[in-house]
């Protein structure tokens, strides 16, 4: 679990208010409880919002999603700042430790890879719900999520306790815990209380997850790419863009402005990022792309080339891919 600190900017400036999120929980070992581990540095323009974000000098990098999370936070509006810091506290806990709505939420969006069975016990496997038979659902009722409201760059989610009677339906369902997100609160409600099971198999206690995946946020204004090489060849490894998979994962969009030179045989070098927004992961990921693709021989190259490498999500990408995975058999 990661906690953000006060932030600091140049000439001792400190943004007002903010809504700043915490990164994704994640299972780690041999962390201590309250290393600031993870340190970025940033900038804040007119509207609030973070740009620039990169790892501060002898920051962790371990954890990706900390500057895709601060990408997605918002500070007080009509007060940029320059040259500010931001570092996470970490609070660890075990499985049978830490706060139940942290383990909910660590089963929803891990930061790392899917959480041990122990996780999945504690919040699902010690209700009645859980225990075999497990009840057959007949009647599975999903809340329309594209018409519910969503939040740039945070997954709201909710957390629905409910009955299921000796008929079938459901009783005494109510939200157990959420992200504050009230019409997703409602929805899942609405959508356990019209859902139903076989008869016969009377339960209590039974959970059921509902997520809302962040509204796209678009990237920052762009650049002029100016100063792209003319007469090129086409390519004989063409690029392929890999986006930013924290930053994916948030539906944050950005662009990376690179530069390089052509080999005479057709390899990319001297390869540099002239400037990326809202975060150095994307200028890191265009750089990488650069890096490893190839033209044709041309006999001639060229230098001080640029291209404006632009991570945009389809329109489809901002609504909830709501699986069925979210309980372990």
């Amino acid at each position: 679990m990661w906690f953000p600190g006060e932030v600091e900017c140049a000439n001792g400036a400190a943004p007002r208010g903010g809504d700043i999120l915490r990164p994704f929980n994640t299972v780690v070992g041999n962390l201590r409880n309250g290393d600031d581990l993870l340190t970025l540095a940033f900038a804040i323009d007119e509207e609030g919002r973070p740009h620039s974000i990169d790892w501060a000098s002898g920051s962790e990098r371990t954890f990706a999603d900390a500057p895709a999370a601060l990408a997605g936070s918002r500070f007080e509006a009509g007060m940029p700042a320059e040259d500010c810091r931001i570092s996470y506290r970490a609070s660890t806990a075990t499985v049978e430790q830490a706060p139940f709505a942290e383990l909910i939420s660590l089963s929803i969006s891990p930061d790392g890879p899917r959480p041990p069975r122990e996780v999945w016990d504690r919040v699902y496997g010690s209700t009645e719900c859980a225990k075999a038979p497990r009840p057959q659902q007949l009647v599975t009722v999903m809340p329309e999520f594209a018409k519910l409201p969503g939040k740039p760059g945070a997954r709201a989610w909710t957390l629905i306790g409910f009955d299921i009677g000796e008929d079938g339906e459901t009783r005494a369902v109510k939200v157990v815990a959420s992200t504050g997100n009230e019409t997703l609160d409602d929805a899942g409600l609405t959508a356990i209380s019209e859902s139903r099971f076989a008869s016969g198999t009377p339960k209590s206690g039974c959970l059921y997850p509902y997520w809302r995946n962040p509204v796209r946020l678009p990237a920052p204004e762009k650049p002029q790419s100016d100063g792209s090489c003319e007469g090129l060849p086409d390519w004989d490894f063409p690029p392929v863009l890999r986006y930013p998979e924290a930053f994916e994962r948030r539906l944050i969009e950005g662009w990376a402005l690179v530069r390089y030179d052509v080999a005479s045989w057709g390899e990319t070098g001297n390869v540099e990022v002239v400037d990326a927004q809202p975060a150095s992961a994307f200028g890191t990921a265009a750089e990488m792309m650069i890096k490893r693709a190839k033209y044709e021989a041309d006999g001639k190259g060229a230098t001080n080339c640029t291209t404006l490498v632009s991570y945009v999500l389809p329109d489809e990408r901002g609504l909830l891919d709501q699986s069925e995975d979210s309980q372990s058999d």
